[in-house]
């Protein structure tokens, strides 16, 4: 009987923890034993269920669960007990003293606990009702975004608008983050913009050897009408500022030669 109770509760809910009490269940003592063994369980604060049971006999062997001190003990234990003595045509007093009688031992077992493949099909229900609920949900609020979008176009109103403008660019905001591959999209556009602005920021343009000459006034020198002699102007290169003062101005091209006059 212990075999097939450990060998269901094993296969019906794997890693479930068994604790067996052995005692003696006929004979002198019988009774004691099982009464002590329950109020022992009864002290620990990690049993859920007690099973209380043996396999088949005659009636004298059984006699132990008619005794008064074992039926007295399952009455009062807090904890759940199932009664599972000898065969299913076997009836003793612990039967009707239990929470719960079963037929036999193996019955008990099954009693105590679920079958995981009950739990996982449930489990599986749950999701898929869970999944329908979300698709649901979103349908619905997709359908209510378009409505939203339809009535701003037949009506068309400049003022609503301008006011929810910014509350519907939110709610576009939130709908696009909650994709995935957009946010991995713009991420990509981000790193391709900040490439394109390092490579035309001036500051990349003086790396390479060239300079930025700014008057006083912080306005940049790119003719030289713009200037005078003795103005004092800063040039910004790669690793600093060069204070100057403009001593002559000449006119030339890009070259530096002097234009023919």
């Amino acid at each position: 009987a212990v075999r097939d109770i450990i060998n269901i509760l094993s296969r019906r809910y794997p890693g479930i923890e068994i604790l067996i009490v052995p005692v003696l269940v006929q004979g002198d003592g019988a009774a004691y034993e099982i009464s002590e063994a329950i109020e022992e369980l009864n002290k620990r604060n990690d049993i859920d269920v007690i099973i209380v049971g043996r396999g088949g006999g005659s009636i004298e062997e059984l006699w132990a669960f008619n005794e008064e001190a074992t039926a007295r003990a399952i009455y009062e234990s807090r904890i759940p007990v199932i009664s599972a003595v000898g065969h299913e045509t076997d009836f003793t007093i612990a039967d009707f003293a239990a929470d719960l009688r079963a037929p036999t031992p193996s019955a008990a077992a099954e009693l105590c606990v679920p079958d995981k493949n009950d739990i996982i099909y449930k489990l599986n229900i749950c999701l898929n009702s869970l999944f329908n609920i979300m698709l649901t949900y979103i349908d619905e609020k997709k359908s209510a975004l378009n409505q939203c979008r339809e009535m701003i176009k037949a009506f068309n109103p400049a003022l609503f608008i301008n006011q929810k403008r910014q509350y519907i660019d939110s709610l576009n905001s939130k709908l696009v983050s909650s994709i995935k591959y957009k946010i991995d999209l713009y991420n990509e556009l981000i790193k391709k913009y900040c490439t394109n602005l390092n490579i035309l920021s001036p500051l990349s343009i003086i790396s390479r050897g060239y300079s930025i000459t700014y008057t006083e006034e912080l306005d940049v020198v790119d003719d030289i009408k713009k200037v005078k002699v003795g103005d004092n102007i800063n040039v910004l290169v790669k690793n600093g500022y060069l204070d100057c003062t403009i001593n002559e101005l000449k006119e030339g091209n890009v070259n530096g030669r002097e234009k023919n006059k």
